[in-house]
């Protein structure tokens, strides 16, 4: 994730405005509807080709050697360009035309045409598969997804990145991806225990979800739903790797996934895990926790809890 937005400040540097001129679906929308724009730039002949326009426009809209054209739809109108020594750029009103940019014209050569298949036909690949992928459609095995969400294709397909069920988690445990579920899954969110974990009597995600990419559940139905299920990392453990005593993670499991063994270490029913993170969230080592969830990718119903369950497993 660190990576991604580095390589988005770098690309900064190179293009001026470069995420919102070609990453950023709204400024793509804005492009298209900027060709219908009724105020348009004029440049008259007392233009010097002093560069003063080009340097200043914020988005890189005015070509250097051609200032007299501009990319129409990269311009925002800000009028910053009107600050033109000669005053020769203005702006007057103008009945919109569909037609292209006269200083990038259209180049409908094979080479062109084919480089533009190309790229099209290699952006829907990517978007549509991933390296990570697996066969129950997860694409990394740390991507859990909320309780009651449909199957992982069906999943990305279906949700709209609305953000709603973020805001509803008392916990913040939901957060949204960037590209750990692919391209066709941006701002889908995602269970992060680190950060919190689910709730066990909240089923508010499922309530709130317009398109029911998260199946609405009852509280009884969605304490049963595994999302995930939590691994010790025994070189990590503190009861596992120094034999001192640590039962927190065995104490804040509700769901009395995880028990003791004969000498107090935890180990985890994984019959019995939902993945709700609680555990990965209270583990008290530095850094990555020594409990940790993973995706157990299609999410399944478990099995009612005995009611003479002993909760301290001894």
């Amino acid at each position: 994730i660190f990576l991604f937005f580095v390589a988005i400040l770098a690309l900064g540097f190179l293009r001026k405005r470069f995420w919102c001129r070609y990453l950023c679906p709204l400024g793509t929308l804005l492009s298209v509807a900027s060709r219908l724009r009724i105020v348009r730039r004029s440049v008259t002949a007392e233009c010097t080709h002093c560069g003063k326009c080009v340097r200043d426009c914020p988005v890189g809209a005015i070509p250097e050697k051609r200032p007299e054209h501009y990319r129409r739809q990269d311009c925002i109108h800000c009028f910053t360009c009107l600050a033109c020594p000669p005053k020769a750029v203005s702006f007057a009103l103008r009945w919109p035309m569909w037609k292209g940019s006269p200083e990038l014209g259209v180049d409908l050569s094979r080479r062109y045409v084919l480089g533009s298949l190309c790229l099209g036909g290699f952006s829907a690949l990517m978007i549509k598969t991933n390296p990570l992928q697996t066969e129950s459609g997860m694409r990394n095995n740390r991507l859990i997804r909320p309780p009651g969400a449909l199957p992982e294709e069906e999943f990305v397909s279906v949700c709209t990145g609305c953000g709603e069920c973020l805001k509803v988690c008392p916990n913040n445990a939901l957060q949204s991806t960037l590209l750990e579920a692919g391209l066709a899954g941006l701002y889908t969110p995602r269970l992060v225990p680190r950060i919190g974990y689910c709730e066990e009597f909240c089923n508010f995600c499922g309530r709130v979800c317009p398109t029911e990419a998260i199946r609405p559940t009852t509280i009884e139905e969605k304490r049963l739903l595994q999302m995930g299920v939590a691994h010790i990392n025994k070189t990590r453990c503190i009861a596992w790797d120094t034999d001192k005593i640590c039962l927190v993670c065995n104490e804040q499991c509700s769901y009395h996934a995880i028990v003791g063994d004969e000498k107090k270490r935890p180990i985890v029913k994984e019959d019995r895990c939902t993945g709700c993170g609680i555990c990965e969230n209270k583990c008290p080592v530095e850094g990555e926790a020594a409990i940790v969830v993973y995706s157990s990718g299609i999410q399944k119903k478990l099995k009612p809890e005995p009611e003479n369950n002993n909760p301290s497993g001894s």
